[in-house]
């Protein structure tokens, strides 16, 4: 396409010949109807030498001009170019003034500093006044989840394997009457949720480790993790039971004690004593660390309690 033209400081046209193109003004695209420009962040009014819109920032004192919120590059199209109806820069492609505290008549930035904060140095000194948009609020028990995977040794990814898995999860969660989130936490503690075998020579097998040399009866099927959920949850809830009619504790003790005795234990028995009494005396304040004493690193069951933040199930 050939053509030669030719604008007013502020838009309009002077001259076009050759093959037309919509393409006018600063390469925004003119709208046929209105004759306006379509600037990306806003349109500018060419016959009036002004935005149709105000500036989404507020401009700053120090530039009285910026305070304007309808201008076209601070008034001064000669000097400056405002390609994307935001911030006014030089032709260099730099803010004006470079390292200003500017806004106003145009307030985003040049492609790499772009609008309204969207781009990788937009808070920084090239725009001060750039501010980020509101980011949403991190899901509850984010924080938790983070520092319990630490804890763990392990990452988000074994989280998002154990969503993959969710029917799973739920299936077996629901055939035993244990919450879902306590299933998945113990898959992502036990093996990151990777079907794999115990590491360091252990007997444990598939996503729950289930240990073979206690549970012999699992070994057909400990590396299938629908049948092995369902096995880990009857587990969890052999001892939730057990715990349950021993001590008569609240729900979060007696959970605690059966996550606990799934790593412990075999068969989740306790066999009594002063460890009990401290466990029924600190539970209730959501201190667990006397059922964490002998477990792996001796953070199972808090850590396991900590990681159901990860899931909601």
């Amino acid at each position: 396409m050939t053509r030669t033209f030719g604008h007013f400081p502020f838009g309009e046209t002077w001259y076009e010949t050759g093959t037309a193109s919509k393409l006018k003004f600063t390469s925004y695209e003119r709208d046929s109807e209105s004759a306006n420009d379509y600037a990306i962040m806003r349109s500018h009014v060419n016959r009036l030498g002004r935005f149709s819109s105000p500036d989404p920032l507020s401009g700053h004192l120090g530039n009285p001009q910026s305070l304007n919120r309808y201008a076209h590059t601070l008034s001064d199209p000669i000097n400056l170019i405002d390609p994307f109806g935001a911030q006014a820069i030089t032709t260099i492609g730099e803010p004006h003034p470079p390292r200003g505290p500017l806004t106003g008549g145009g307030s985003g930035g040049t492609p790499d500093k772009l609008i309204l904060g969207l781009g990788p140095e937009a808070s920084g000194a090239g725009c001060p006044l750039c501010v980020p948009p509101p980011q949403p609020p991190p899901p509850p028990g984010y924080e938790e989840c983070k520092a319990a995977l630490a804890v763990a040794h392990k990452d988000f990814d074994a989280v998002e394997r154990a969503e993959g898995a969710a029917d799973v999860i739920r299936g077996a969660a629901s055939a035993n009457g244990v919450d879902p989130n306590l299933l998945a936490a113990v898959g992502v503690r036990e093996s990151g949720w990777s079907n794999i075998l115990e590491h360091g020579g252990g007997q444990g097998a598939g996503i729950f480790q289930i240990d073979l040399g206690a549970h012999p009866d699992a070994a057909a099927f400990a590396r299938i993790p629908g049948q092995a959920a369902n096995y880990a949850a009857g587990l969890l809830r052999t001892n939730y039971d057990h715990f349950e009619s021993r001590y008569n504790a609240d729900v979060d003790t007696t959970t605690a004690y059966a996550t606990s005795a799934y790593n412990r234990w075999a068969r989740g028995r306790f066999g009594g004593g002063p460890m009990e009494q401290a466990v029924l005396g600190t539970a209730p304040f959501g201190i667990y660390g006397p059922l964490d004493t002998g477990t792996a690193n001796n953070n199972y069951a808090s850590n396991v309690l900590g990681l159901r933040n990860c899931f909601n199930f």
